[in-house]
C-alpha cells in the first residue's frame, strides 16, 4: 500500500491507538486480491477497479461485525463501520430495490448500522478519483436527498476523519469507552474541508 489513501488510513489507526479504540480488536484480516477481484467484477462488470479501493480490503476486509453487541464498537469513527466483502454483498441485494446501488455503480463502504450508508460511486471514481464524492445514503431523513454529497473524495473523508481525531472533535467518551464527536465541532470542520458537499450545508 503506497498511495494517499492508504497513507490516510495508517494516520487513522495512530488517531485510534491512543484512545484504545474497542474496533482495533475487531478489524478483519485482509482479503485475498482474488477475492476482492471476484466480489467487484460480479457486482460492477466492465468497471476499473482502481489500485486505491483494492488496497482498502488488502489492508484489512472490513470490520468483523455480529449485531449482537452495540454497532458503536465497531466503528472505525463515529458513526460508521467499514463493511467487509461479505457484508457489502449482503447489504447491496438488500437496499437494490430502494437504493439501486448496484444498478448506479455504488459502492456501500461504510455503514452506521442503522440503515445509513456512506457509498462511492465506483464508475466516477474510477474515471476521476479526486472529484468523486462519497454519498450519505438514506431514506429517514426528509431533509435530504436519498444520495446527498458528505465528503467531496474518498480521500478527503479519510483526511476529514483525521482531521477530526486530531482537532478533538472525535474522541473517546468517558461514560462507555466508545467513540464519540462533538456534533458542533465535527460540523464545522467537515463544512471547511468539503465545500462541495451539502450534507454539511444544513
Amino acid at each position: 500500500m503506497a498511495n494517499k489513501i492508504s497513507n490516510e488510513l495508517e494516520i487513522l489507526i495512530k488517531n485510534l491507538e491512543p484512545l484504545n479504540a474497542p474496533v482495533l480488536k475487531l478489524l478483519n484480516p485482509p482479503a485475498s486480491e482474488s477475492q476482492i477481484l471476484l466480489f467487484l467484477n460480479k457486482y460492477f462488470a466492465g468497471v476499473l477497479i482502481s489500485e486505491e479501493i483494492k488496497d482498502m480490503f488488502l489492508w484489512h476486509n472490513g470490520t468483523a461485525t455480529d449485531y449482537k453487541n452495540p454497532t458503536d464498537i465497531f466503528y472505525l469513527f463515529p458513526g460508521f463501520f467499514f463493511n467487509s466483502i461479505e457484508e457489502m454483498q449482503n447489504i447491496m441485494d438488500a437496499i437494490e430495490s430502494t437504493y439501486k446501488v448496484k444498478e448506479n455503480s455504488f459502492l456501500p463502504l461504510f455503514s452506521s448500522g442503522h440503515g445509513e450508508y456512506l457509498a462511492l460511486n465506483l464508475k466516477d471514481y474510477s474515471n476521476n478519483p479526486d472529484a468523486t464524492p462519497i454519498y450519505y445514503l438514506s431514506t429517514w431523513n426528509p431533509e435530504l436527498e436519498l444520495y446527498t454529497p458528505i465528503y467531496d473524495s474518498l480521500y478527503q473523508m479519510f483526511n476529514t476523519v483525521n482531521e477530526c481525531f486530531k482537532q478533538k472533535a472525535y474522541f473517546v467518551n468517558n461514560t462507555d469507552l466508545m467513540l464519540d464527536k462533538d456534533s458542533k465541532r465535527r460540523k464545522q470542520i467537515s463544512k471547511k474541508m468539503n465545500p462541495n458537499s451539502d450534507y454539511w450545508k444544513r
